[in-house]
């Protein structure tokens, strides 16, 4: 995406979705994309392994695509993303029913999310809501990120990206010493191309959030609540 420019947003594909199957593939494959990942933390921070929350996660976007989930969004319900979790904890509970229906032969289940045994406690003491706002948070500065390397190998930045990003992705990065030594150029130098990456990084983190919300107004929250996920 080229500017600042407000952008074509997973609200829009889905809108156009309705009358397109071809666009309706586009926006599909674009959530399922996006928030696959987060979706699957989420499960696990419920109590599921891996292998289960995965088949848990496909098996939800399954469903939306066999009910034909686009043509019933409406951006004015709320996120996206608040729209993908509720229908996983629906999706949970349907499969925690019928197999509980297996083992019972019928009798009494769970009344809501919060009733469930899967534990809904993680470790370190994050509920599941939190798990995934900050999975989510991630998954949207990963993107911006990628945008970043990706414009570093079309440029003057491309020799050096490989040091730069270390600063990106790592909690105790390297000195500016050796960090310019590894790059070939001065501290100076490298701190002002450090500085140069973070700001383009910061306008392309703006652009993916922007990517996420139906309403221009709402992307000063979002940045917030991104940037609130990277520091958890």
């Amino acid at each position: 995406m080229a500017g600042l420019g407000f952008p074509v947003t997973h609200w829009t594909l889905i809108v156009r979705a309705q009358s397109s199957e071809t666009e309706k593939r586009q926006a599909l494959d674009e959530i399922a994309s996006n928030y696959r990942l987060p979706l699957v933390r989420y499960a696990r921070a419920r109590g599921l392994g891996t292998d289960r929350a995965e088949d848990l996660v496909q098996s939800l976007f399954v469903r939306l695509i066999s009910n034909d989930f686009v043509a019933r969004l409406d951006p004015q319900r709320g996120h996206l993303r608040g729209f993908l979790k509720t229908s996983l904890d629906h999706e949970l509970l349907h499969q925690l029913e019928r197999e509980r229906a297996q083992r019972r032969g019928g009798g009494s289940v769970a009344q809501s999310i919060d009733d469930l045994e899967a534990g809904d406690e993680p470790s370190g003491g994050e509920r599941p809501d939190q798990v995934y706002e900050r999975e989510w948070a991630h998954a949207v500065a990963a993107r911006a990120l990628t945008n970043l390397r990706n414009e570093a190998g079309q440029g003057a930045l491309r020799e050096r990206f490989s040091v730069i990003e270390r600063f990106f992705s790592e909690e105790n990065p390297m000195t500016y010493a050796e960090a310019a030594h590894l790059a070939r150029i001065t501290v100076a130098q490298f701190k002002v191309t450090l500085h140069r990456a973070r700001r383009r990084f910061d306008e392309l983190l703006r652009q993916e959030i922007a990517v996420t919300v139906d309403d221009p107004g709402d992307l000063g929250s979002e940045e917030v609540t991104v940037k609130a996920g990277l520091r958890a």
